[in-house]
């Protein structure tokens, strides 16, 4: 999956701006306005944002038990309910 989305342009395993962007379309989030994307970043340990390495990917990844695109479809709305339920006062 990962390999879908990193630069192929890249001397390292990275997924850059585009493809990231392009990960989170998939999985139906925007990531410059659903704080899902934050999360996911988070889970992932990212150092940036707008760039992942594999291992940061693979993180997320397994935290969530998602190894298809399918499979992060179905966790997105887990997560949101998740983001909700934490940012409920």
């Amino acid at each position: 999956m990962f390999n879908k989305f990193k630069d192929t342009t890249a001397a390292r395993e990275v997924m850059r701006e585009d493809g990231v962007e392009n990960f989170f379309k998939a999985i139906g989030v925007n990531p410059a306005t659903d704080l899902t994307f934050w999360l996911i970043s988070m889970q992932m340990d990212a150092k940036d944002y707008g760039e992942y390495k594999y291992s940061e990917f693979l993180a997320g990844c397994t935290v969530n038990g998602c190894d298809t695109i399918e499979k992060w479809i179905q966790m997105v709305p887990r997560l949101r309910d998740r983001l909700k339920n934490e940012t409920e006062f």
